[in-house]
């Protein structure tokens, strides 16, 4: 059965679907998630029934029918039970061995309150670099925590499905971002969890990644520089025209004084 680790997937003659997640992969519990399952476009649309499978489960966890070549699984208020992988597959709706093969497996993790302990994430070189920087960004799974050979997420906000994960056999994990431009920017976190999702972390604290471009840099402090140098300038212009002022005024009353017609 699809649900089962011990036995392996059947396929049939039709082509796997895909399975995706909304809101996104990594949830809080009392989240409403609908796992969208969706069967090539290019088949006949007629009806199909398509079911959905969580690993280490002997039945099917829904079934649905549907002529349309996507139909939505609910899964209301998720908990942490609800963390695992999921599959879908589809096939003709009264039963028949012409199943398709199954979907990769989806991971849904559920973290918040009761969770292990969350993570640390740091950022090299910095938080704010320059277009086109290799910038690494580690998470470290906290001392406290009672697993082993975990599964470390990177997450962002904004994206539903974690940008990348790594199963290292340490206590960390270093994802790179290469050549990073404008539009990675944003914030990140971490997590980590144990086998198929099972165990999840709480997130680890935001880490706000800054993109700024040489030319594009605040310069206000530049500019207050600038306008304290001209205005420092301009007091001196205006005592050295001070003091030429004066000095003509000095030289016409000497002048006025020496010239017989005034006396």
């Amino acid at each position: 059965v699809y649900g089962s680790s011990e036995c392996p997937l059947p396929s049939g003659p039709w082509p796997k679907p895909s399975l995706w997640a909304q809101p996104g992969l990594v949830v809080v519990p009392g989240t409403d998630v609908t796992l969208w399952c969706s069967r090539p476009k290019l088949l006949s649309p007629q009806e199909k029934n398509f079911t959905l499978w969580k690993a280490g489960r002997q039945q099917p966890l829904q079934n649905r029918s549907s002529a349309q070549a996507w139909t939505g699984f609910l899964l209301s208020s998720v908990g942490l039970e609800d963390a695992g992988s999921y599959r879908c597959a589809y096939g003709e709706p009264r039963g028949s061995a012409r199943d398709s093969e199954p979907s990769d497996a989806l991971e849904l993790m559920v973290t918040g309150e009761g969770s292990l302990p969350k993570p640390s994430l740091s950022a090299l070189p910095s938080l704010v670099v320059e277009p086109g920087t290799h910038l690494t960004l580690q998470c470290r799974q906290p001392l406290q925590s009672p697993l082993w050979g975990v599964t470390f997420a990177l997450l962002k906000a904004g994206t539903p499905q974690p940008l990348q994960s790594q199963s290292p056999a340490g206590t960390s994990a270093v994802f790179p971002l290469l050549s990073v431009r404008a539009q990675d920017a944003g914030n990140y976190s971490c997590i980590y969890h144990g086998k198929e999702g099972s165990q999840v972390s709480e997130p680890s604290e935001v880490l706000e990644i800054w993109v700024t471009d040489s030319i594009e840099k605040d310069y206000t402090m530049e500019n207050l520089i600038q306008i304290g140098l001209a205005t420092l300038i301009l007091i001196i212009l205006g005592f050295i025209l001070g003091d030429a002022c004066n000095d003509w005024r000095r030289s016409e009353d000497k002048s006025s004084k020496r010239d017989p017609r005034l006396e």
